[in-house]
């Protein structure tokens, strides 16, 4: 039986599928939440399923009217975390991401395949899924794959529309342009994506755009003009909601201290200049996938076909304004998460310039050639699938990050009441595993507390209405930032008898060994 050149691409298809969910799969569903924004979305998504109701504020446990900011973010992956709730639990909330990059890798596959050819599509995927910005925010539950999906199927739609002349596919990517508005406030971007679109292909460009824009308008307008403006009295759109009063806050008191608590910037945390562009690369892209992007834009440029060009178009446009939105210097992790939907664009540019060299090896005589051909896209393959799991393999210790700290929340929920308030850095992780509206962020005058640390802190945390300070050992510090307990205020808390100790876990560890300890201390 003779094995056609086209049943290899097919294996190989079905191959970069497989191996990369699972690569995904098995640690995502084998840490549990934790990780950043993931104990935000899971904690909203869960409040919903449980109240049946959207929340007005931004803390969704407690009843102290201080922290009554209103919650303007978009809500639909919490929907859909809700949803997955619903349907199976933690373990399928868990799974959500992984299905949700196997999805956004498989429309990348669909529009390189419709723009170029089957072969490019394949290999399209292939770059897409060993990205390591991809394979993070595949493990990691954040909005953004879902957002980097959105995005993706509405340019496929949009291509096909102009291609085919077809009002189905602009009704098709006027929804999924929606849905992206509806899931990140970069979101507004497709609308310009369309009018630059419709302009370079000039075929009943006014009436095409016009017919998308009320799409998308239809689909947005119930979350920015009736729940956020009509009930929060802002839309939260960009730029606008600075316009517009977004909060209820009680009058914060008079600030004491000119110190301030800084940012870390180091690390992740550290722009992308000072934390050098080709640590960026690495880290968000890798060096050997970024050479196949390189040198398939370099083709694009060199080539200058209509296709080309408006893929070259659309990348600007997205890391211009991400750029722009972002302030060019924020942080690394941040601007390698936001510049996920360019991420379809550079893997199909590094399809694009695979195939070539496939194409190229495979004219080396009729047999010898194809074998050479598909020996380098098997080594390629299998190197990125190596690197990704490599990648994945790493993210597990972060994602596991703290046994004692979910110990500590477990604590927390089993003894104290339901609407209280904890002070801790960890904000996030606290509102899922705790269960209890967890302040760091929102805390008025906290340098004043955190930096004063005397009796003055203990005045202000029983004025705004705090009860419980949640202390990790592991996150104090001689630093005075934003993100760490300085040892000045872990000590005046300690020492003092206005506070008492009410779990330590493990026993007697805040001075001992070891650094996984966290302790909860009662506000008297």
């Amino acid at each position: 039986m003779e094995i056609k050149e086209k049943h290899i691409w097919y294996g190989i298809f079905l191959l970069i599928l497989l191996i990369s969910f699972g690569i995904n799969l098995k640690v995502a569903t084998s840490t549990p939440i934790i990780f950043g924004d993931e104990g935000y979305f899971a904690s909203r998504g869960l409040w919903v399923l449980e109240n049946l109701e959207i929340p007005k504020y931004w803390h969704i446990y407690s009843e102290n009217t201080l922290f009554n900011t209103f919650d303007l973010e978009i809500q639909s992956i919490v929907f859909l975390v809700s949803s997955f709730f619903a349907i199976g639990g933690e373990t399928l909330v868990k799974m959500l991401d992984p299905i949700l990059v196997i999805l956004t890798g498989l429309m990348t596959f669909l529009l390189a395949r419709k723009l170029y050819s089957g072969k490019v599509g394949v290999l399209s995927l292939f770059f897409f899924l060993i990205l390591p910005c991809v394979i993070t925010y595949g493990i990691f539950l954040y909005g953004d794959m879902l957002f980097t999906l959105f995005m993706v199927s509405s340019v496929y739609f949009l291509v096909r529309a102009v291609k085919e002349d077809s009002n189905k596919y602009i009704i098709l990517s006027g929804i999924y342009g929606g849905f992206a508005i509806f899931t990140k406030e970069t979101g507004f971007l497709i609308v310009l994506i369309y009018l630059v679109t419709f302009l370079f292909y000039r075929k009943n460009w006014l009436k095409r755009f016009l017919t998308l824009l009320l799409i998308t308008s239809i689909i947005v307008i119930p979350w920015y003009g009736l729940h956020n403006y009509v009930l929060l009295g802002n839309p939260g759109i960009p730029v606008i909601e600075n316009y517009f009063p977004r909060s209820w806050h009680s009058p914060d008191i008079e600030i004491l201290n000119e110190e301030t608590l800084k940012l870390h910037t180091t690390g992740t945390y550290a722009g992308i200049f000072q934390y050098g562009i080709l640590n960026y690369i690495q880290f968000s892209y890798g060096l050997g996938a970024f050479m196949f992007i390189l040198m398939g834009i370099s083709y694009l440029l060199y080539r200058k076909n209509k296709d080309d060009m408006m893929i070259l178009l659309w990348m600007f446009l997205l890391i211009a304004f991400v750029s722009y939105y972002t302030g060019g210097e924020g942080k690394v992790e941040a601007l390698s998460r936001w510049l996920m939907p360019v991420m379809p664009l550079f893997a199909i540019s590094a399809g694009l310039s695979t195939e070539k060299i496939y194409n190229f090896l495979k004219s080396y005589g009729e047999n010898v050639g194809k074998v050479i051909g598909i020996l380098f896209i098997f080594m390629i393959v299998i190197f990125g699938l190596s690197s990704a799991n490599v990648k994945a393999a790493s993210l597990e210790p972060i994602k596991t990050w703290s046994p004692a700290f979910i110990n500590g929340c477990d604590w927390i929920r089993r003894n104290t009441p339901e609407d209280s308030n904890i002070v801790s850095i960890w904000v996030h992780h606290g509102m899922y595993h705790c269960k209890r509206d967890v302040d760091w962020v929102f805390l008025p005058n906290k340098d004043i507390i955190v930096l004063d640390a005397n009796d003055t802190s203990y005045d202000l945390l029983k004025k705004e209405g705090m009860n419980y300070i949640y202390f990790q050992k592991f996150s104090i510090s001689f630093e005075k930032t934003a993100e760490v307990y300085p040892v000045e205020f872990v000590r005046y808390i300690k020492n003092s008898d206005k506070f008492e100790k009410v779990y330590e876990y493990p026993e007697n560890c805040l001075y001992g060994q070891g650094n996984d300890c966290v302790v909860v201390y009662k506000i008297k």
